[in-house]
């Protein structure tokens, strides 16, 4: 079965992040034929976030968090919502990423 797509989102939808996200749970669960996906958020730089998509493994320094209503300052602005359970050292199914909002 073909890999779901991964929804990115940046700082142009985060008025609505929160639904956005909860679409991209919801469709990726039917691209999949799975029910109730849970996900896990972590919080890295761009450059990490892009890498650690692309390869579908963490690449980069991540710090575990709640939904990305508003992230960190200092270079932990973007997130991955990943399905779990996670496998820190395999690979990883992305749901979504992109740029959280600022606080």
């Amino acid at each position: 079965m073909p890999e779901p797509p991964i929804w990115k989102f940046d700082h142009n939808v985060t008025t609505n992040l929160r639904s956005a996200i909860e679409n991209a749970r919801i469709n990726y669960e039917g691209g999949d034929n799975e029910a109730n996906v849970t996900l896990k958020f972590y919080y890295g730089c761009e450059a990490d976030a892009a890498t650690t998509v692309a390869g579908r493994r963490f690449v980069g320094t991540w710090v575990a968090g709640g939904r990305p209503i508003a992230t960190e300052a200092g270079g932990r602005e973007w997130f991955i919502a990943v399905k779990e359970p996670v496998d820190l050292n395999g690979e990883i199914k992305v749901v979504a990423w992109g740029r959280g909002k600022k606080a």
